[in-house]
């Protein structure tokens, strides 16, 4: 059957909960999805373009995590999400041009306790995949394989070879007090040390949120409007 990921986007099932060991509550996230990454990905592509984004995967990728790719995204995924990671990356501009790229340096995966709750996510998530539910539509796991899964190092190596970004970027113009050179608005979204400036957006969230950032984006950018004549 061919699924359309316009119309069959709603069937995705997630799951917030809590690492083991974790002080965060609700900080781990899993969403199974609704359409292959084959499906998505491709979707109303023609064969030309399917093959000038395999070169552009290939510039990016190890050549074994592109025949990966190729191998297993015609399957449904379980994806593993750290949504309290203590890693904290940082963004510096290049230069003074705006229109040039900044510099971005992400950290994954550097604290150890990122990399335990990934583990356990991944450990947890693939023990569904025994349940009886799962058994009955004849799911079998593909990746990781069970050597990636025998040992915390095994494991934490696979991660790193096929980690990707979550789309829920935020906190690079934190929100805070003077007294915290960190923060770049205050309480009102004013850039601090520059006069007729805010910014309201994600950027401005002193810490990432646990849940997916829309309604919260679209709060901060109500309460802001309030601070304007």
């Amino acid at each position: 059957m061919t699924l359309d990921p316009t119309k069959h986007a709603g069937h995705h099932c997630g799951i917030h909960y809590t690492a083991e060991g974790s002080p965060h509550k609700s900080d781990m996230f899993s969403l199974l999805t609704a359409n292959t990454h084959y499906a998505m990905l491709t979707y109303k592509m023609s064969l030309l373009q399917q093959a000038m984004m395999g070169l552009r995967m290939m510039r990016v990728m190890s050549v074994k995590r592109v025949l990966e790719e190729a191998r297993a995204s015609r399957a449904l995924s379980i994806g593993v999400a750290v949504m309290k990671p203590n890693a904290r990356g940082t963004i510096e501009l290049t230069s003074a041009n705006p229109h040039d790229k900044p510099h971005i340096q992400y950290h994954y995966l550097e604290d150890p306790f990122d990399r335990q709750r990934l583990r356990y996510g991944t450990r947890l998530m693939s023990s569904l995949l025994e349940s009886e539910p799962f058994r009955k539509l004849g799911a079998e796991q593909i990746s990781p394989t069970k050597e990636d899964m025998a040992t915390d190092a095994a494991l934490d190596k696979y991660a790193q070879e096929h980690l990707v970004t979550y789309f829920h970027m935020s906190s690079t113009c934190r929100m805070g007090p003077d007294s915290d050179p960190t923060t770049v608005v205050d309480q009102y979204c004013r850039v601090k040390g520059l006069e007729n400036l805010r910014v309201v957006d994600t950027s401005i969230f002193p810490e990432v949120v646990r849940r997916c950032t829309n309604a919260t984006a679209v709060m901060a950018g109500e309460r802001a409007a309030a601070f304007f004549d």
